[in-house]
């Protein structure tokens, strides 16, 4: 037995996981009574201690408290994504507990701060767990992770310190941290051989990392046996790559939705419905074109950087399905699409490699990227009024360089980015992915 669960913050998870469990099947009038009651006492704190809150709340003269969540909704307009961005200090709440502030490229490569108390984390884990749970298996379980690992992109001893961090970490959680910055054939092989040594209970990662694996196993004749679930998140998984993905590593395929901003807000349930945390969240799915809609968000658990009515990003194709009985169901989520890029020997690097190193700096306000036929990658950044540094600039093309074996990398500064109407570009995109993908994958 791993002696983490002795420790304080897994006992509590284990008692966590029977109370979110029984709140799976309440009816939906108890649902809404548990978020009203939550955006109340969120809204109470904020309009006290967070600026941008405070000064809504006398500008508008609105309420302390709501009534139901329909007069909610009509009074509290859509946050705008743009001024969270650029004013992150408005929304942190000065009553918070402990935390530290998370920085996300984002799902439309654009740079944000968001303060997590460690409260909101430890209960955001918990929502996680007691997802495992409901698949047949837990935290404490070996699990593979086909990750990428942000922080050691950091500038100088930040960078250093999470590099030599992180494996102590996985050691002591039971986690097998494979890359996804790395997705050669003979990448995928070495995966493969590691994860039959390893043997994982459950496989965590991108979704288009996942299925590369798979079509790997696939290929080679490799099983990786005794998986419970492939754990597909960071990305669209659909029906099509789900099905594939199951019926060659003969394990369920499950969702992960959830962001940086937000933490985890859905799951795929044992009936593989993708359905909303509605004790953590209130979503609502506004129209948006004639056939598709927006995901506006409240977070019901992170008072330390509370967020009321926050456009997401994503679209769905559906409003939500809210049953009389039991959370609301996300039919799926539409965005996030980005190619892989390629290195050098014909190696795949997933758009969140990218990502990463873009968001260790301040100064990006967003960013572009684009890979020719014949390698060369233009990256194009949008920053804040404060500059980029002569460092920084350098220290961004040398770890693309590095991503991509060489291929060379320009960097542009530009005023401005344009997005579609969703708000989201494609911030990855590689005109060497069509040429590439039979030679990498079959």
């Amino acid at each position: 037995m791993s002696l983490l669960r002795l420790l304080p913050r897994f006992q509590r998870a284990e008692k966590a996981a029977q109370e979110l469990a029984a709140r799976e099947s309440l009816d939906r009038s108890a649902i809404q009574d548990w978020q009203l009651n939550a955006i109340n006492q969120m809204w109470r704190s904020a309009t006290q201690n967070v600026p941008h809150y405070q000064q809504l709340h006398q500008d508008q003269s609105l309420p302390t408290e709501f009534d139901s969540l329909d007069q909610y909704s009509s009074l509290i307009s859509v946050l705008d994504k743009s001024y969270v961005r650029n004013h992150p200090e408005r929304f942190h709440n000065s009553s918070a507990g402990p935390g530290r502030w998370l920085r996300s490229g984002g799902s439309t490569g654009t740079p944000m701060r968001i303060f997590w108390t460690h409260e909101a984390h430890l209960i955001n884990l918990q929502t996680r767990y007691r997802w495992y749970h409901q698949w047949g298996f837990d935290a404490h379980d070996r699990q593979t992770f086909l990750w990428g690992h942000a922080g050691s992109f950091a500038p100088g001893l930040k960078g250093l310190f999470q590099k030599f961090k992180q494996p102590i970490l996985d050691r002591l959680r039971s986690r097998q941290r494979l890359s996804a910055y790395r997705l050669s054939p003979a990448d995928l092989d070495q995966y493969i051989r590691k994860t039959q040594s390893f043997k994982p209970s459950s496989i965590y990662g991108y979704a288009s990392a996942v299925e590369l694996l798979a079509k790997r196993c696939q290929e080679t004749g490799e099983t990786l046996r005794g998986l419970k679930a492939v754990l597909l998140t960071g990305e669209p998984a659909y029906a099509k790559s789900i099905a594939e993905i199951e019926s060659i590593l003969g394990c369920p395929a499950i969702r992960e939705y959830g962001s940086v901003e937000t933490g985890i807000m859905a799951n795929d349930h044992r009936d593989k419905t993708l359905r909303i945390r509605e004790d953590r969240f209130f979503i609502e799915s506004i129209p948006f074109t004639d056939d598709t809609y927006q995901i506006v968000v409240t977070n019901l658990i992170n008072t330390g950087f509370p967020l009321f009515r926050y456009p997401i990003g994503d679209l769905c194709p559906a409003p939500l399905d809210r049953p009389a009985k039991g959370f609301a169901i996300l039919q799926q989520v539409l965005g996030r699409d980005n190619d892989f890029v390629v290195g050098k020997t014909g190696r795949l690097v997933h758009a969140n490699g990218v990502k990463h190193v873009f968001e260790q700096v301040d100064a990006i306000r967003r960013f572009r990227v684009n890979q020719d036929e014949t390698g060369f990658v233009t990256a194009q950044l949008e920053s804040h009024a404060d500059s980029i540094t002569s460092y920084e600039l350098a220290g961004m093309q040398s770890a693309l360089e590095e991503l991509l074996e060489g291929f060379e990398v320009k960097i542009e500064i530009v005023d401005a980015l344009s997005g579609n109407r969703a708000g989201k570009h494609r911030w990855v995109t590689s005109a060497m992915r069509p040429d590439l993908t039979n030679q990498t994958c079959t």
